[in-house]
């Protein structure tokens, strides 16, 4: 199936539902084993409890925060995140914030992974000129970023 079917499909559930598209009426199509969309669902129950609780998993990893900062002036934050580096190479799984800050190389990399949300974020966003100051804001910083940051040396690299 070619992604002009997809969206052909998708089209046609959206005007049979006045122009809106909900995943419930998605789904219940694509049950429908001469449906366009059939192929592109798991339809073992099974698989689909597992891959459900897994889902349900991450989103409770990701709701958990943690503050940082001292008493009086402190921010919550995520606990725990997934580097884009560790769910290429190592099937996924995440780190602390404190674990992530504490290393130049982990560092950066969730510097990286937050660029590419950026960039995101303007490519769907793009259209609204409302939020033409936040594209300008997330662009100097971008700029800020690609120039080499200085690497912090230890105490010992500082003596040797």
């Amino acid at each position: 199936m070619n992604d002009q079917q997809v969206v052909d499909e998708l089209e046609r559930i959206s005007e049979e539902h006045n122009g809106e598209l909900k995943p419930e009426d998605v789904v219940e199509e694509a049950r429908l084993a001469g449906s366009p969309l059939h192929d592109r669902f798991q339809w073992d129950d099974t698989i689909c409890g597992r891959e459900y609780r897994l889902l349900q998993a991450r989103k409770l990893i990701s709701y958990v925060m943690t503050r940082v900062g001292d008493e009086t002036n402190s921010v919550p934050v995520r606990l725990y995140w997934s580097l884009s580096t560790d769910r290429q190479t190592k099937g996924g799984g995440y780190r602390t914030i404190s674990t992530i800050m504490s290393k130049d190389e982990t560092r950066q990399q969730l510097l990286a992974d937050a660029q590419k949300e950026m960039d995101h974020f303007a490519d769907k966003f793009s259209s609204l000129r409302e939020l033409a100051s936040v594209f300008d804001a997330m662009n100097e910083v971008k700029q800020r970023l690609q120039k080499k940051p200085v690497k912090r040396q230890s105490r010992a690299e500082m003596r040797a």
